[in-house]
Order: structure tokens, then sequence, then C-alpha cells
């Protein structure tokens, strides 16, 4: 039985009775913050199934009417969640992504050496992963890694695989800081930052933060990996790997999905396109914001046929269905939970008391506490799970010390993508782990110093960019 099922209770139990100046309804949300919170770190029972359990404790204790609870679950990111999960199930289901790698992977260039097409091959797991979820991206690729590492002999494949696979893992996860839709608590520290601290940021506005603080962590913890091996194992050539040759229905499933995905995109980055042009993009946002541009590109694939005599078209429902809905309730789950820590007061007593006690009072000390706390939760669950609890109290803490909470609360949010040092810290850390060539003292040994290295990069790079 999982510790976290008695846990929860005990724990929701002991916060309710603390004697600390809250309302009524404080304590409550108080108790519901420590059930939640210890659910979500045990995954005692499904991290959906906690957000639901959340907002239905919200209402059962009388902290708030059902009304004001469940409109939470109709947030427009939440569509834009639905939107861009579509469009990746669309990609991977016809090989879109698939058929980008090998194309890239095959050309003279970058099979002229070993190191390079290493190099190149964890750059479309950051490049995909700006788009797909990273467990996607991580599963696509890694057979990919696996027929790689086959191009060296028997004792140097051991030594180079963990190069290989982690970069997998590692570079689908910093890639999805790059964009709103890379990763889900990107998604979630936007709409925190909305609600708690009236911050809006565009998807053009995010890149232009993240996708630099993501390019330098990624190359930062490359090639700090390639410190640990001789440089003759890059300067082997490549034999060209197994392609794969579409049929004519799939190659055109795959420009229809080439096209619905450019429309989106440039739907989405339009608005920041008008503003460095100087001219003003309010029409645009109030019309067209993030979550309807998603939903018209996926929509749009139930339009475009793949064969228009036999009535099919570039995606089913059924296809649809697929994507991860469980994601969408616990975004929804953490809207409810931070939406009430601040309307009860919770998030505020918690901020003071977190400052009356810490140190340093400027606003890079905080950008980079917050930071390596996202970074030692996310260790021991989910990046979704740990982004939940923790950008509340940022925002919080910020509001109470007069720090705009943008920077603070992008750090945490970024950081909550760099759990590297266990296999239970991220899916795609998992998923590279089973191929049993990379053992837990390797894997935690590199983690300590990636996790290091990605937390002063997106502490220094928030504060310098954002």
């Amino acid at each position: 039985m999982n510790r976290g099922l008695w846990l929860a209770p005990a724990i929701s139990i002991v916060l309710y009775l603390l004697p600390v100046p809250l309302s009524p309804e404080g304590h409550r949300m108080l108790g519901v913050l420590g059930m939640a919170t210890t659910l979500w770190i045990s995954e005692a029972i499904p991290l959906p199934a906690t957000a639901l359990l959340v907002a239905a404790s919200v209402v059962l204790l009388g902290i708030a009417p059902a009304s004001e609870v469940f409109v939470v679950f109709a947030d427009p990111l939440l569509f834009l969640f639905i939107g861009s999960f579509i469009l990746a199930e669309a990609m991977q289901v016809h090989g879109l992504d698939r058929r980008f790698a090998h194309a890239i992977l095959h050309t003279g260039w970058v099979r002229a050496k070993s190191g390079r097409m290493i190099f190149i091959y964890c750059c479309i797991s950051f490049v995909i992963s700006m788009w797909v979820s990273n467990t996607a991206t991580t599963a696509m690729l890694y057979p990919i890694g696996l027929s790689l590492l086959r191009i060296f002999p028997e004792g140097e494949r051991t030594k180079i695989a963990p190069l290989v696979l982690l970069m997998t893992s590692f570079g689908a996860s910093i890639g999805g800081m790059a964009t709103p839709v890379g990763t889900p608590p990107n998604l979630i520290g936007i709409g925190f930052l909305r609600e708690l601290a009236n911050e809006s940021i565009s998807f053009g506005g995010w890149m232009k933060s993240a996708l630099p603080v993501s390019i330098l962590t990624f190359v930062g913890i490359y090639f700090s990996m390639r410190l640990f091996y001789s440089h003759e194992l890059f300067d082997k050539p490549v034999p060209e790997l197994p392609g794969e040759t579409p049929d004519s229905i799939t190659r055109r499933a795959q420009k229809n999905v080439a096209v619905c995905f450019g429309i989106t995109v440039f739907l989405w980055l339009f608005p920041s396109i008008i503003l460095i042009s100087g001219g003003d993009s309010k029409w645009w946002e109030a019309r067209l914001p993030e979550s309807v541009a998603a939903v018209i590109g996926a929509v749009l694939l139930f339009l475009l046929p793949v064969d228009w005599k036999q009535r099919t078209f570039t995606i089913t429902w059924k296809q649809a269905q697929n994507i991860n809905w469980g994601i969408i309730l616990l975004f929804g789950g953490g809207l409810v939970l931070g939406k009430f820590l601040f309307k009860t007061g919770v998030a505020k007593y918690l901020g003071d008391s977190l400052t009356a006690i810490y140190p340093f009072h400027s606003e890079f000390m905080y950008i980079a506490l917050f930071t390596f706390l996202a970074v030692f939760i996310s260790e021991f669950t989910s990046n979704t799970a740990s982004a939940n609890p923790i950008l509340p109290i940022c925002i919080a803490v910020s509001q109470s010390v007069s720090i705009d909470p943008l920077k603070p609360a992008l750090a945490a949010t970024l950081a909550s993508s760099l759990g590297f040092m266990l296999p239970i810290s991220t899916a795609p850390n998992a998923i590279v782990f089973g191929s049993g060539l990379i053992p837990i003292k390797t894997m935690i040994r590199y983690g300590i110093l990636l996790d290091l290295i990605g937390a002063i990069v997106v502490a220094v790079g928030v504060y310098l960019l954002a």
C-alpha cells in the first residue's frame, strides 16, 4: 500500500489544526494543500484524480461554491492544451516527427562524424519537444538512439550510451521549456501569472525569454556531459541509418499536418510580429488568442482530406481522443488550488512566513530560491505536479516583498522541467533508463551536476532576459 494514502489525510488534519492566523476557510484550504501535495508527490492515486479531488474538496469543505470552482475547468488555456495536443497526436499518427528526424540524420554532412551526428540527434530531440510532449519525443527518438549506438564497437558502446540516451531524455525536457505548449508547467505558469499576478504573457513573449534560456541550458548540459568522454569517440564516420519510405496517402497526411501546424504557429506568433513591426496587436489578441488559434489548427485536421473518394481526413475523432486528457484535468485542478490558496489568504501566509526566515531579499536571490526549490521538488515528482503547489507560493512571496512576480515565477516554471537525477523524475528519464544501458549511479552522478548547471543557467538567464 502506497504510504501516501494514509499520509495525505494525516498531513491534511495536522495542517488544518495548526494554530496559525487564518480564517476558517484558510485552515481548511491549508489542509487541502497538504493533502494535494502529498498525493501528487507520492502518486498514491493518479495525478489527474488528485486534481479532481482538490476541486471537489474545495466545494465539500465550504470554501467556495461549485459554480465558482468548476468554472476554472473552462479556462481558455485548457483549450490551448487540447488544440496543441491534437496537433501533436496527428504528427505522431502520420509519422511527421519521425520523417523530420530521419531527413536530418540521413544527410552526408551529419554522418561525416559520429560526434556531429550525436549532437544533431540531441538537437532534434530539443526541437521536436518544443511542440510535442517530452514523453512522446523521447519514445519516438529512443529506438533511433539505440540504432545510433550500434555504430560503436561493444566496448565503446557501453561508454557512449549514457550520453546518447540521457541527452535524448534531457534534450526533450529542456526543449519543452522553449514554448508555452512545449510542456504543461509552462501553461500552468502562464495561467497562475495571469490569474494571481495580473501578468499576461503572449506566445511570442514567452519565447523571447524562454527560448534563449532553454538553448543555453541545452548547450551547457550537452557539452558538460561531453567532458566525461575522450575526443576519439566522436571522430568516426557513421553508416546510413535505415530510413522510411511513406506511401502516397501517408505523404499527403504529413503535408496536411504540416500545413495545419504551420498555420497554428503563425497565428500564435503573429501578434508579436505586429508589435515588433510597431503596430497595434490588441484587435488580433482579442479575436484570435492562442487558445482559439490552437482550436482552429486542430479543427483543420478534420477538414483537410487525405482521400476525398474514401471520405478520409487527416485525423479521426477516435485518434484525437488519444490525447492526454489527464494533463488537462491536472491543469484545471492546479488552477483551482492556486486560486483558492490566494483567495483564502493561505498563499500570503506561507509567503510571509518564508520571507521572514529567508536571509536574502534581492530580486535575484528570490529567483534563485524558487529555481532551486522547483528543481529539488521535480526530482521526486512529475514536472506538472511540482509546478502546481510551488507557483502560487512563489507569486505570494514575491508580492509580499514588493518584487514583480514575473521573473521568480518564470524561473520556477522553467526549473520544474530540470529533473535529471532519478528515473522517477520524468517519464523520459524512465524510458531511457529502461534500456539497461544506464547504471543508476551514472544517472545520479550526471543528474546532480546537470541539475546544478541547469538551475544556474535558468536563474541567471531569466534574471537577465525576462
